[in-house]
C-alpha cells in the first residue's frame, strides 16, 4: 500500500515551516505528489473587500512557495481559499481526490469537532482518503523505523492489518500490534451474573490471541510483534508510545461495532502525547 497523492491543509496563523517541511520530505520518500492548502479563516467573505483578500491571498501563496522552493519533492498545486476551514477543506478533498490528508497537531481539535459532521457524511463515496497528523515540532521519520498499529478485532481490522503491514514494509520499518481488551462495562456483567469476571477476562484475551495469530498467519513479509493488552486503550497505547518511542502510531476510525475504538473516541487523547498519529478509514 503506497499514498500517491497528499494534501497538507496548513494553518498559517501558526509557524508552518517545520510541518511544511516534514510534510514534504514525507512526499519525496513515499514518491508521491503534495497540494499544499492554506485557508484564510474569514466567517463572513463580504466583512473583507476584495482588495484585501486578494493581499492575504498572495501573501500566503508567496509564503508557500518561498518555503518549498528547495524541498526536494513535487508540488502538485498550491491552493489558497477563503472562508470556513474545515468546508474549505472537504470542498479540496472533493476536487482533489487525494489518498492522505495530512493535518499538524495544532489542527487536531478542529479535525475532532468536525469529524462527524453532517458535511462528511455530503462526500461522495468515492472520496476515500486516510489522515496523517503530524506533531508540527518533532523531526522527520529517521532510521531505524518502529511503527505502532492499535487494531480492533472487528472484521475491518484484519484489512487494515493487511495495509499497515504493507505500509510498513514499503517504508521498511518493523511494526507491533496492539490489541488492548476494554473491559470495564462487560467484566462487571459477568461479576454479576457469574462472578467469575478473572476467568471471563483470560478467556476473551485467549480468544484474541488466537484470532491475532489466524490474522498474522495471512500476512506477507516480516510478521509483526504483536500483544494483547487489558485497560484503558487510550492510556496504554499513550504510555506505549512514550515508552518505545515509536515513530507513528495507527489508528483506525469508523468501526460500528466496536465504538470504542473510533478515532473520535480516543484520538484526542493521543494526541497529547508528541508523535505523529495516521488514522487509517
Amino acid at each position: 500500500m503506497r499514498y500517491q497523492q497528499l494534501l497538507l491543509a496548513v494553518d498559517l496563523q501558526h509557524e508552518a515551516s517545520h510541518l511544511i517541511q516534514r510534510a514534504a520530505k514525507l512526499a519525496h520518500r513515499m514518491n508521491a505528489e503534495l497540494t499544499l492548502l492554506s485557508v484564510i479563516p474569514v466567517a463572513d467573505e463580504k466583512a473583507v473587500t476584495e482588495s484585501e483578500l486578494w493581499h492575504l491571498k498572495r501573501h500566503s501563496l508567496d509564503y508557500l512557495t518561498r518555503i518549498t522552493s528547495a524541498l526536494p519533492c513535487h508540488i502538485r498545486r498550491y491552493q489558497v481559499e477563503a472562508g470556513e476551514v474545515m468546508e474549505q477543506i472537504h470542498f479540496a478533498l472533493r476536487e482533489l481526490q487525494p489518498d492522505l490528508l495530512i493535518l499538524g497537531h495544532r489542527q487536531a481539535n478542529g479535525l475532532l469537532a468536525h469529524w462527524r459532521t453532517s458535511l462528511a457524511e455530503r462526500l461522495p463515496p468515492s472520496t476515500r482518503y486516510d489522515v496523517l497528523i503530524l506533531d508540527d515540532d518533532s523531526p522527520f521519520w529517521s532510521a531505524p523505523l518502529h511503527f505502532t498499529l492499535a487494531l480492533t478485532l472487528h472484521p475491518s481490522g484484519q484489512t487494515r492489518l493487511h495495509r499497515a503491514a504493507t505500509f510498513a514494509n514499503w517504508l521498511e520499518a518493523a511494526l507491533t500490534v496492539i490489541h488492548v481488551l476494554e473491559p470495564v462495562a462487560e467484566a462487571q456483567l459477568a461479576i454479576e451474573l457469574e462472578q467469575e469476571s478473572q476467568h471471563w477476562l483470560e478467556s476473551r484475551k485467549s480468544r484474541a490471541e488466537h484470532q491475532l495469530a489466524d490474522w498474522m498467519a495471512h500476512l506477507a513479509g516480516p510478521l509483526p510483534r504483536w500483544e494483547v493488552l487489558s485497560g484503558d486503550a487510550a492510556s496504554l497505547l499513550s504510555q506505549h508510545m512514550k515508552q518505545s518511542r515509536d515513530a507513528l502510531l495507527i489508528v483506525g476510525s469508523e468501526d460500528q461495532e466496536d465504538e470504542h475504538w473510533t478515532s473520535g473516541y480516543h484520538l484526542h487523547a493521543l494526541l497529547q502525547h508528541k508523535g505523529d498519529v495516521l488514522v487509517m478509514r
